[in-house]
Order: C-alpha cells, then sequence, then structure tokens
C-alpha cells in the first residue's frame, strides 16, 4: 500500500466515523438516545479525533498529503475552537506584509479584543503554528507574529530556546 492510498484510506475512516457521530446525534435530536449510546458516542468521538491526528501528522511529515488535500480539507482536520482561533486571529489582528512571510500584531485592538487574542494566540502557541522570530531566528518587532496555515507546524521551520523551550 503506497503513501496515497494509505492517506485515502484514513480519510474514507474519518468521514466514516462523522457519519456514524451524525446518526447517534440525530437519535439524541429524536429522543432515541439511550445511555449505551453515550458510551459508543464518545468512544466514535475519541477515535474520530485519533485518526484526524493520525493525517495530520502524515500530512506534516510531507507524505504527498499537501498535494492531494485542498486547505478547507486540511482544516476539518483540526479541532473547532483551533479552527475559530485561527479564523479570528487572521482577521482582527492588523497584518504587515515583509518579505518573505506575512507578520500580524496585536497593536491597536479593544480591550476586550484583545483578551480574546491572548486566549487564541495561547491556544495556536500550544498547537505549534504561532511563531514569533524570523527566519534568521531573531525575535520579531514587540506583538509580531506569524499565524501558520493548517497542516504546517513552528517546530518544522524553527528552532526552539534549548533553556526556555519557547
Amino acid at each position: 500500500m503506497n503513501n496515497t492510498n494509505s492517506l485515502q484510506y484514513q480519510l474514507d475512516n474519518i468521514i466514516d466515523l462523522s457519519m456514524q457521530v451524525g446518526a447517534l446525534q440525530a437519535q439524541r435530536t429524536y429522543k432515541m438516545y439511550g445511555p449505551q449510546d453515550a458510551i459508543i458516542e464518545h468512544g466514535l468521538r475519541e477515535t474520530l479525533y485519533e485518526k484526524k491526528q493520525e493525517v495530520i501528522e502524515m500530512t506534516v511529515r510531507g507524505v504527498g498529503a499537501l498535494n492531494t488535500l485542498t486547505p478547507t480539507q486540511l482544516e476539518y482536520l483540526y479541532p473547532p475552537v483551533l479552527v475559530e482561533a485561527w479564523h479570528w486571529i487572521k482577521q482582527h489582528c492588523r497584518h504587515y506584509a515583509t518579505t518573505g512571510y506575512d507578520t500580524q500584531t496585536t497593536e491597536f485592538l479593544s480591550k476586550e479584543d484583545m483578551e480574546i487574542a491572548a486566549k487564541y494566540i495561547a491556544l495556536l502557541n500550544k498547537a505549534d503554528m504561532l511563531v514569533t522570530v524570523d527566519f534568521k531566528q531573531k525575535p520579531f518587532f514587540h506583538k509580531n507574529f506569524v499565524v501558520l496555515n493548517f497542516g504546517e507546524k513552528a517546530s518544522m521551520y524553527y528552532t526552539k530556546c534549548k533553556e526556555c523551550h519557547k
């Protein structure tokens, strides 16, 4: 089995599990949902999450997945809260075009938006999708950062500090 078939097999499994979870949600809507169904749904959701993580890892390792998955398909593999964080930061934080990358900043945000941005930036950083140094490992200007696209990880491009691991 080659890598492309393996990826297609994983994606087919994800779609099948998603349909099963959807069927259980429909049962809950029509009051045909018992305690055993809750256990089954929980197991299906865990398996679905694990399968998505496997595909993300295959994508990040460059198993040909980046050539076959659309940005929307890649986005689907991530948890909804991370997708929401990515879109919110991309829409609300000012962009500065620089050579080689597009930095963003939290400057000029209202106090309320700054609280939301801080939460989302921490989430993206935890997911290894946030970069705060340039290609020469120099820090960006204060409050500037780069949010990587789905399927990319900061640790692949930038070395982390050996002391603080940031």
